[in-house]
């Protein structure tokens, strides 16, 4: 065992007597290609002995974080300050408020996975506050049996994990200019990131409605201030997208860091309480 891990070369440890070595007598130019641990300790009580000596002179020269206890505890872990230059890029319409796009830093980020607070977002009248104890997820119109869930209520059926990315539809559309902007990865393609999904299929939901033979499409219905769509009136319009019935509605996504598996509910500029993970339209 110990000859595998350490052998002697070039006599730069002393020699050692000749010892037994499974079951014979090793002995002669090849004994030195044998070194117990007793004959390791000897050779490098030397080094032992005078490293105290060393350490103390070189006391002086040790960084500040050797030198000092570390800080302490805190509730929610927070990215080291040595990494504040990973952050997202912001560009805000002046004339209407909430609305805007933050771009995630791809340049900055290693791996598949894009972190939380840096994932790209993209609101049209700013991000909502929904209390999740008073949100409902409402079903109906071509269905045999129009039901209304709560977040609770959802929490009680099966769920699905799925790495999933969203891009935004205008991604990239800073290279339609004439001239190529030479700028940073994020800069250009940052409309889109990476998560976790974890949530309800879609396809529970719509078969405990039961949904009528030939309806194809859905329309989901934010309950936020604005978006895209049909409007109701001045203050309030709905949000909808068009998508074929199959998707994941989220209620959850990993954060990037831990590679435990361990979820959290969504935060709000992603859409919590739940939003659809609906797949594109083909």
């Amino acid at each position: 065992m110990y000859a595998a891990a350490f052998r002697h070369r070039g006599g730069d440890l002393p020699p050692v007597p000749a010892r037994r070595y499974a079951g014979g007598m090793v002995d002669g130019p090849e004994r030195n290609a044998v070194l117990t641990r007793r004959d390791l300790l000897a050779g490098g009580a030397g080094l032992l002995v005078a490293a105290p000596a060393v350490l103390a002179g070189a006391t002086a020269d040790i960084p500040p974080s050797m030198a000092r206890p570390g800080s302490g505890f805190g509730v929610y872990g927070q990215p080291s300050p040595f990494e504040k230059h990973t952050a997202r890029a912001i560009a805000a319409n002046r004339d209407v408020p909430g609305n805007g796009v933050s771009w995630t830093p791809l340049h900055d980020l290693e791996g598949a996975i894009t972190p939380s607070g840096l994932h790209f977002e993209r609101h049209h009248s700013g991000v909502p506050e929904i209390d999740p104890s008073q949100h409902r997820l409402a079903l109906h119109g071509r269905v045999g049996k129009p039901l209304v869930w709560t977040v609770t209520d959802l929490l009680r059926y099966p769920r699905i994990s799925r790495q999933l990315f969203i891009e935004c539809g205008g991604n990239s559309n800073s290279l339609w200019n004439a001239e190529p902007r030479q700028t940073s990865a994020g800069a250009l393609h940052g409309l889109a990131s990476c998560s976790e999904w974890t949530g309800v299929p879609l396809r529970l939901l719509l078969e405990e409605a039961g949904v009528a033979q030939g309806a194809t499409w859905l329309i989901a219905e934010g309950a936020d201030a604005g978006g895209l769509g049909v409007e109701r009136t001045p203050e309030l319009r709905v949000r909808q997208f068009a998508a074929e019935v199959g998707g994941v509605g989220a209620r959850g996504k990993r954060e990037s860091g831990h590679r435990e598996g361990h979820r959290k509910a969504l935060r709000r500029k992603h859409g919590s309480p739940p939003r659809p993970r609906l797949p594109p339209r083909r």
